[in-house]
């Protein structure tokens, strides 16, 4: 995993021109966690569904003159599941690469995506311990609205997976998806 993040970083870093602006962006938001699946204490399987969450990203990267922007991202997601069972949460490390769309307003449309890994905790109503670590990813658009040279509001959509989540119970694997709704802030430097 690390041989491959490390060469991504290359190829990425080999291919973009010199950095136009550095920046910082927090990012708050609401997770709309898909459903997952479990086993309860009668050893039986079970879909637990989540009510709206939260989520809280700040990320640092930099614009490019070619309208790429590259960053580093951690970003902390919450849901409470709708049956009785404990909060399921999810903190994710990515390298994301956004395309921006240059107009000749205030308004800056993008698309992307990224990669990297998460630790996830599943709500679990049984006995299963569904916490563990995966490969992450995402895909995503939004527009930025540049207030001032220096500040963009970034009003964005998420949708955040981790694939083939490894649990600590060593009882096979899970996944997770969903997706988040953020307005956020870059500060650029």
């Amino acid at each position: 995993m690390r041989r491959l993040l490390l060469s991504a970083l290359l190829v990425v870093f080999s291919v973009l021109p010199a950095v136009a602006e550095q920046y910082l962006s927090v990012t708050p938001g609401v997770w709309l966690q898909g459903q997952s699946s479990t086993i309860d204490f009668s050893l039986q399987g079970v879909d637990v569904g989540y009510s709206p969450g939260w989520s809280l990203g700040a990320a640092i990267g930099g614009a490019y003159e070619n309208g790429y922007r590259l960053e580093t991202e951690v970003t902390y997601r919450q849901a409470t599941p709708k049956v009785g069972a404990d909060n399921s949460w999810n903190v994710a490390v990515l390298l994301n690469l956004w395309r921006e769309v240059r107009t000749e307003t205030i308004f800056t449309p993008y698309f992307g995506g990224g990669f990297g890994g998460a630790r996830v905790h599943l709500s679990s109503p049984g006995m299963i311990n569904n916490s563990g670590g995966g490969f992450a990813y995402q895909a995503g658009a939004g527009v930025g609205v540049r207030i001032d040279p220096r500040l963009t509001l970034d009003i964005g959509y998420r949708y955040f997976g981790v694939w083939d989540i490894n649990n600590s119970g060593n009882v096979g694997s899970v996944s997770l998806n969903g997706s988040s709704i953020t307005t956020g802030l870059r500060f650029g430097f």
